[in-house]
């Protein structure tokens, strides 16, 4: 029916899965339309009547259901209101439906095939970027317009997880909010590909979108609005708004509805496998029956040094670059949550190896110290394999995909770390050609500070020059490295790190070196830098020019860090 002959007082009715599999009627009646509520789309509101609605209101995974007046189709129940007492609900008129599931699909990209446009990634600092923004998922305009609204809202939509901690779950949570997705504790861990046959969809049906799999799982729920041919129109508002996707669709079964005052929601489980999601639009996602979801399988293999406990976990998460970092991160602490929940000082060693499509494997090894327990968030998040995924899946250059990952986690417990306290050095003007012995003062957790002596030799050709010595632990710094052009420079990058348990001391002098198209240019002449500066990527008034790195093992984890300032002296004639 279009929405031009929908009229207040109609009364029809809607389907959707109380409890099992099989759809049930509810009775609605129109209330009005209204109109603009979002570009190029109106909305239908309904008052629902059923004894659950009654009692629960709109419910969270009832997103996508039918609605009809006699035997025609007006559209997908789709938004509700927070704290409502009347089951009143917004319904997505299904003509705006119905020009996504015509929407033709382009041709997937390519593993290599080079990004439309020309993006500058973020700067690529080896594995010291910061990570805690690249794993934040996109933010959208449509979900934005929702946040702090009195008005409809999407309709919760329920990620059924299974095998998350609550603290693993309050994880994804953070990470999920933004888009109306609230993690549900559920079952179906295995299931998805070898859960046997898949039923059939059918309007009203539950259906579920998959985003982990394996040793625990996370599939987020809705409901089937119409069936044509191998297309499937679900939902009745996006998932992540996120346009072409590409992740497995499976059945579901429907245990029960639970009520609440803020919003009420469906708790189910994921079953077979039944498709592909490949659209995910604001009226709606459109799923197809004839295709499967690409995952990434990760190999988790854990062990504690300190009672000699070990074990292995497998899942796979959905291919997508950016929730493939959000979902590994959060599913690595649900791993570490229940293999060690204890809140205690611990140090963590990560030796994680990265399988990039069409390129050879990248092993990246950390290692970090919390004093949170093994799922503390600012711990994982900046562990060198996790905050890595991003950094190639979001290259600016060329389109990547992860085919697998493989962490070996390392846990042992107890406080090993020292912090840089100071440094100093015996001589302010060493002479130039000679090495200077640095003395790092360092203080370990509950014992002595102790003084290690770093040596780095002063280049020939600095006298009298201005010389800056920075030490820091290896996690705060990285080797040089240009800006990259290309994926290739972005993978060798972050494989430029140095120990975590080492001392680093970078000695900088006052003459700047600039870098142009990827390659580091130094000891030029004023001329020449005035000339470049334009063209430069790292130029500015003041540079310090990297001209030694030194390392020196120490074997705890270092944190903070000391400056000093030199002179480099005249040579002895």
């Amino acid at each position: 029916m279009p929405l031009s002959e929908v009229r207040a007082g109609m009364r029809g009715h809607g389907l959707t899965v109380f409890q099992g599999t099989n759809p049930e009627r509810f009775d609605i009646e129109v209330i009005d339309v209204l109109h603009g509520f979002m570009p190029r789309q109106d909305l239908i509101l309904i008052r629902m009547h059923h004894p659950v609605l009654e009692h629960s209101g709109t419910v969270g995974g009832m997103s996508g259901s039918p609605i009809y007046i006699g035997d025609r189709l007006i559209g997908a129940l789709a938004y509700g209101w927070m704290f409502a007492l009347d089951p009143i609900a917004g319904v997505t008129p299904i003509e705006t439906m119905l020009e996504e599931l015509d929407r033709p699909l382009r041709a997937p990209p390519v593993v290599g095939s080079p990004l439309p446009g020309r993006r500058r990634p973020g700067p690529s600092r080896g594995a010291s970027f910061e990570a805690g923004s690249l794993l934040a998922p996109p933010t959208t305009a449509y979900f934005e317009r929702f946040r702090g609204s009195d008005g409809p809202v999407p309709a919760l939509t329920p990620l059924l997880v299974g095998g998350f901690s609550s603290r693993a779950q309050r994880l994804l949570g953070e990470l999920l909010d933004e888009f109306s997705m609230v993690p549900v504790e559920a079952g179906g861990g295995g299931r998805g590909r070898d859960a046997g046959e898949a039923r059939p969809f059918v309007p009203g049906a539950p259906l579920g979108v998959q985003l982990v799999r394996g040793d625990l799982s996370a599939t987020a729920i809705g409901t089937v609005t119409a069936v044509r041919g191998s297309r499937v129109l679900a939902f009745g508002h996006p998932m992540f708004d996120q346009g072409q996707q590409h992740f497995p669709v499976v059945n579901a079964r429907i245990l029960h509805i639970l009520a609440s005052a803020r919003r009420s929601f469906k708790i189910g489980e994921p079953e077979a496998e039944a498709g592909a999601l490949v659209q995910d639009r604001q009226p709606c996602i459109v799923a197809d029956t004839t295709r499967t979801g690409p995952m990434t399988p990760f190999d988790v293999r854990v062990d504690d040094r300190t009672t000699g406990r070990r074990d292995r976990y497998r899942f796979e998460v959905a291919r997508d670059r950016f929730l493939l970092p959000v979902l590994g991160l959060s599913s690595l602490a649900a791993m570490l949550d229940r293999f060690a929940s204890d809140r205690a000082d611990l140090t963590v060693t990560v030796r994680g190896t990265i399988h990039p499509a069409g390129r050879g494997p990248l092993t990246l090894e950390d290692q970090v110290f919390t004093d949170a327990g093994a799922t503390d968030r600012g711990t994982l998040v900046a562990v060198r394999p996790v905050a890595a995924l991003r950094r190639i899946l979001d290259n600016g250059f060329e389109h990547a995909e992860i085919e697998r990952v493989d962490l070996e986690v390392s846990l042992t417990f107890g406080r090993n770390e020292a912090e840089i306290i100071g440094a100093y050095v015996t001589t302010e003007e060493p002479e130039p050609g000679t090495e200077v012995p640095v003395h790092v003062v360092l203080r370990p957790y509950a014992g002595p500070e102790e003084v290690r002596i770093v040596r780095v030799e002063v280049p020939a050709g600095v006298a009298g020059e201005q010389l800056e010595l920075r030490i820091t632990g290896g996690r705060d710094t990285s080797p040089p490295t240009p800006e990259p052009r290309s994926l290739d420079d972005v993978i060798h990058n972050l494989q430029q790190t140095f120990p975590s348990t080492s001392i680093v001391v970078t000695l900088q002098r006052l003459a700047p070196g600039v870098s142009v198209r990827g390659h580091v240019a130094e000891n030029l002449p004023p001329s020449a830098l005035d000339s470049l500066r334009p063209l430069a990527l790292d130029t500015g008034e003041r540079q310090l020019r990297t001209v030694a790195q030194v390392t020196a093992p120490t074997g705890w984890v270092l944190s903070g860090a000391a400056n000093l300032g030199l002179r480099a002296g005249q040579p002895e004639n």
